[in-house]
């Protein structure tokens, strides 16, 4: 699955787009959009059959679920599929990273990078992925950045840069699912807190719980069920 990672204000509108919008009953998220960007967006997605992530700050103010049927009412042609986290109101993420550190995380500095390579690591099935923002802070992940210009939003160069990038995300995907910390609840199967996310799992109708440190996951599980064994047993 490819993904774009968006923002809006400052790729879906600009410098110019009308910012005088009210809430009405036929449109409770009146979000300024410039339709020159939305038509650049839509064609991105037609030409790559890419998925939305939304990673915009208007994820804190409205669901994403909302956020999606806004876009579409907005002339989005596309599927939106989910929102990056909230990392800084994150039990899990917050412990996770005082683990690491040593330290709390003090809240100074959060990079939208960090939000979006947990949504990553959270998704075994990204192939590919862009980010579309008008702010660089991303990280490991800038180099998959396509940065809009504010006064102008989504140009045609940044939609021709956005679908080179996803042709050469591979390296990212990497980057993004060794340096996250996690979201989840701690593997059941190895204890390895905060690294299983919830994925789905058609075949039984539901969802599993997948440890991302694989590698590491294997090599816990192996240990657990022979440590109680006597030195010198064979082992399977």
């Amino acid at each position: 699955m490819r993904v774009i990672f968006l923002d809006i204000d400052g790729v879906l509108n600009h410098a110019d787009t009308r910012n005088d919008r009210v809430v009405t009953d036929q449109e409770p998220l009146p979000i300024p959009i410039a339709p020159e960007c939305m038509a650049r967006l839509n064609r991105l997605i037609a030409e790559t059959g890419a998925k939305i992530v939304i990673s915009s700050s208007w994820r804190l103010f409205a669901r994403w679920e909302d956020l999606g049927p806004a876009l579409v009412r907005h002339g989005l042609v596309g599927d939106v599929i989910g929102e990056t986290p909230d990392l800084a109101n994150d039990e899990v993420w917050l412990a996770n990273w005082q683990a690491r550190f040593g330290a709390p995380f003090t809240f100074e500095k959060l990079e939208r990078g960090w939000e979006i390579r947990e949504w990553i690591a959270a998704h075994p099935e990204v192939t590919a992925f862009v980010i579309l923002d008008d702010v660089s802070d991303m990280d490991e992940l800038k180099p998959w950045l396509v940065l809009t210009h504010p006064c102008d939003g989504l140009d045609d160069p940044d939609v021709e840069r956005a679908k080179w990038l996803l042709d050469r995300s591979a390296d990212g995907l990497v980057v993004a699912r060794k340096q996250a910390l996690g979201t989840g609840r701690p593997c059941a199967e190895c204890g390895h807190a905060g690294k299983t996310w919830d994925v789905p799992d058609w075949d039984n109708g539901g969802f599993a719980w997948v440890c991302v440190d694989e590698v590491a996951c294997a090599a816990r599980r192996f240990h657990n069920q022979n440590a109680h064994k006597p030195l010198g047993q064979d082992l399977p």
